[in-house]
């Protein structure tokens, strides 16, 4: 009997502790959100293009963005918003409707907000893709690599 009420006592000690310490995550946005939150508390906006397919993107999400440090600057000092190139759904933002108008006629249909925000005129469209605008909505930096912990806390 005793050996049972010391397994449930670790048991529950352990389980507790398991909650004490979920992970931190950043707090991303939708569209739709930051669209809200900007017309109440403007801040500067992280927003990050990734694809299914994007190997780069993946090792962002899995290395960059579950850095502690990462994630406490950019919910402490950013509006973050994440999205996925080849959405499918109509996102409104600023006033206005935007699609993905290729979804019938292309494998990899982009976005149009996606167009929008990362189409290079030289390149196209690459992934991974990040922007870094001010409070005011204004671009300040687009980055189109693999970028470190390290090298995403000096950007920001």
């Amino acid at each position: 009997m005793r050996y049972i009420i010391v397994f449930l006592y670790g048991f529950f000690l352990s389980t507790t502790a398991n909650f004490a310490q979920e992970k931190e995550q950043i707090n991303w946005k939708t569209w739709e959100e930051l669209d809200q939150t900007l017309a109440k508390k403007p801040k500067p906006v992280f927003v990050f293009f990734e694809a299914e397919w994007c190997v780069y993107c993946k090792k962002i999400d899995r290395v960059a963005f579950q850095n502690p440090e990462v994630i406490k600057q950019l919910n402490k000092n950013y509006y973050a918003v994440r999205m996925d190139l080849n959405n499918t759904q109509p996102i409104f933002f600023d006033q206005q409707w935007f699609y993905n108008t290729e979804v019938n006629s292309k494998q990899n249909a982009v976005h149009e907000l996606a167009k929008l925000f990362i189409n290079q005129p030289e390149k196209g469209i690459t992934l991974p893709a990040t922007l870094i605008l001010d409070q005011s909505f204004r671009l300040k930096q687009r980055l189109f690599s693999y970028y470190t912990p390290k090298q995403l806390l000096n950007i920001l």
